[in-house]
């Protein structure tokens, strides 16, 4: 996964992103394009070159053979406008993937860049619950979206603008196998979500059922209970699992921005987790007693580290020029442990 930099996080305002369609507003994480061959994408962070987007595959069509795609499936029903098969393998074996069929679609530093000439197709999480909204013919499982997005709003004591659609309901009609996945824009809304998400499941059309979900990966074997038992953010209303995550607000980029940063190598660091209210964006952000940052590309560490508990992290380091320290994770070997 590519780590954007911390300290410049542009928008590339004045690089729309294709003439075909027309991009009027710069893209951010939870978006998704639609590429040519079939391939859909998710947007991954704020910080793109100009004229492309960083971007995690997510699926590819049918006209790929199972000997083609050894690490994707074909989902159950077709998806969208095309019959798709899901992405299962990892981010560098989707570079692989790309690089012999698709080189284009890989930058000179071997990251997924998907440059504007390709785009055939955007979706917004801001816009997909309005487009549910306007459509007549939405089916049961886009109007228990719906009905999700209402009733969270409540317990979180949010506007219903305030919060976003993404994933396979963005995109298409879904299948019986489709989650629901939903985000909350802004700082304001994420620190409803980190305080409020405990309170949800006390009542009784919502389940925490940590069993129900994938087995936290990138983590050690020996805290993948706790975390998993942690992840309040993945959830089941009604029987339908779901997912709601934190997306940074307009095109300020928030907390984010700074003075360009020095990374310094790797560290290993004891530290006391001191702030919470980024935790569910991507990459999850924590603030620390001593005044430093961790920022974590591994998504099992969202949302799941608590105030005034001490971790052990082993990341990079970078510093910028006021001295304010960041560690980062996600590479291979780095970690973030309780002690």
């Amino acid at each position: 996964m590519k780590l954007p930099s911390l300290h410049h996080m542009r928008l590339a305002r004045d690089h729309p992103m294709s003439d075909r369609p027309t991009v009027d507003r710069p893209l951010r994480d939870k978006d998704y394009i639609a590429a040519d061959g079939g391939l859909l994408f998710n947007v991954v962070g704020y910080d793109h070159p100009p004229a492309a987007v960083y971007a995690n595959l997510k699926y590819v069509d049918d006209s790929h053979t199972q000997s083609e795609l050894p690490f994707g499936s074909r989902s159950s029903a077709p998806v969208g406008r095309w019959n798709r098969r899901k992405w299962r393998g990892t981010y560098r074996q989707a570079v692989d993937f790309l690089s012999q069929r698709h080189s284009n679609l890989i930058d000179d530093d071997g990251y997924v860049s998907v440059p504007s000439e390709c785009v055939r197709q955007v979706h917004r999480s801001a816009d997909g619950l309005r487009l549910l909204r306007d459509n007549p013919r939405r089916n049961e499982l886009q109007q228990h979206a719906l009905d999700l997005a209402d009733t969270l709003s409540d317990h979180l004591g949010l506007p219903i603008d305030a919060l976003g659609l993404t994933d396979s309901l963005l995109w298409s009609p879904g299948t019986g196998e489709s989650d629901i996945d939903l985000v909350v824009f802004g700082c304001d809304a994420a620190q409803r979500l980190v305080d409020n998400l405990a309170g949800v499941y006390q009542t009784p059309e919502f389940v925490f059922a940590p069993e129900r979900f994938d087995e936290p990966s990138q983590v050690p074997a020996e805290t993948r209970a706790t975390i998993a038992a942690r992840r309040l953010h993945l959830g089941v209303h009604r029987g339908v699992k779901f997912s709601i995550r934190a997306v940074r607000s307009g095109w300020s980029l928030e907390s984010n921005q700074g003075s360009p940063s020095e990374r310094r190598g790797a560290i290993e660091r004891v530290a006391e987790i001191a702030s919470v209210a980024e935790s569910l964006y991507f990459p999850a952000t924590y603030g620390l007693t001593d005044n430093a940052k961790l920022v974590s590309y591994i998504t099992a560490h969202e949302g799941v580290f608590r105030r005034g508990e001490q971790v052990r992290i082993r990341g990079q380091l970078l510093v910028d020029a006021s001295g304010g320290e960041t560690i980062v994770v996600g590479s291979e070997g780095e970690s973030v442990c309780w002690l």
